[in-house]
């Protein structure tokens, strides 16, 4: 299944209420009519690290609260964008503006910033994009970390509980369906899946998330391109992600695609690990670009 959409919900809502920590001057540009917000920090002369976050979330709660941004800005010059729908880029009530097009937005950022090649590192629906960057534009791709995300076989079961979703943000503004499929063992509260459902309502366009909801098999890249990268790749996921097994079953026919397993976390709490840090600057330490 391709479950990974809506993974960042409860960190970006447990992030959302804590003071936004410290990113560059906001920037935008324009993708062929959409203006999408990024920021562009670290030395010019450093390898471009092109960060893209997971649904429901943005640049603050998934790569500057977490500590990622602070923990490559030294050496890497790095490049994270609100992916459209997200956050302060546009969020068109098209559903055709979704889905690939937001894979097609970061070359298109790459373009605008005159860049060739960059590092992709994305989480959760990001890590869905980051599969689709390298499979479609591998020359463009240094190297990915497409963490969180995995693509097994396609699931009427999970293209039904993506129509709910769509239908309750639509209907409601409320992403109820896919807690109540995920949170099932009493780990939260419900006064706080409610608190959960009412923060993303009043900090979200809803009719967009639903437009992404339902552009997420849109992003499934082409088997054949998969099997064909020579681009190297690294899934960082949690110990208890259900995402695992779609991610084992890609090792099968993606040859240089590596996974780290991060002990004692899940899909909702990998990228807060020191370990999930650790893992991005010891991978693109050793995958530096042999550009001249």
């Amino acid at each position: 299944m391709y479950r990974f959409i809506l993974f960042a919900v409860v960190t970006f809502c447990l992030l959302f209420i804590a003071p936004a920590a410290a990113v560059a001057e906001d920037q935008f540009f324009d993708s062929e009519g959409v203006r999408i917000r990024y920021i562009d920090q670290g030395p010019r002369d450093g390898e471009p690290v092109v960060l893209i976050h997971g649904g429901f979330s943005n640049i603050e709660a998934e790569w500057a609260e977490t500590g990622v941004i602070d923990a490559l800005d030294d050496e890497y010059r790095v490049i994270a964008l609100d992916v459209r729908g997200h956050g302060k880029s546009d969020k068109p009530h098209d559903p055709d503006a979704y889905g690939n097009m937001m894979a097609v937005d970061v070359i298109r950022l790459l373009d605008h910033l005159a860049i060739d090649r960059a590092h992709i590192v994305g989480y959760s629906m990001g890590g869905a994009i980051t599969y689709r960057l390298v499979a479609d534009y591998p020359d463009r791709v240094i190297s990915a970390m497409p963490c969180g995300a995995g693509f097994g076989d396609p699931s009427p079961e999970w293209d039904d509980i993506l129509e709910q979703l769509a239908k309750s943000l639509e209907e409601s503004g409320s992403i109820r369906p896919i807690l109540d499929y995920y949170i099932t063992d009493g780990s939260m509260t419900e006064a706080e899946v409610e608190e959960m459902v009412t923060t993303i309502r009043e900090t979200n366009d809803t009719v967009a998330l639903a437009h992404v909801a339902r552009s997420v098999e849109d992003l499934r890249p082409d088997r054949a391109k998969l099997e064909a990268i020579t681009v190297p790749c690294l899934c960082v996921i949690g110990e208890f992600d259900p995402i695992r097994a779609d991610v084992a079953a890609m090792l099968e026919y993606m040859p240089l695609l590596e996974v780290q397993v991060v002990e004692d976390a899940d899909s909702m709490t990998t990228d807060q690990k020191p370990a999930f840090i650790a893992a991005i600057r010891a991978f693109l330490g050793k995958h530096a670009s042999d550009d001249e």
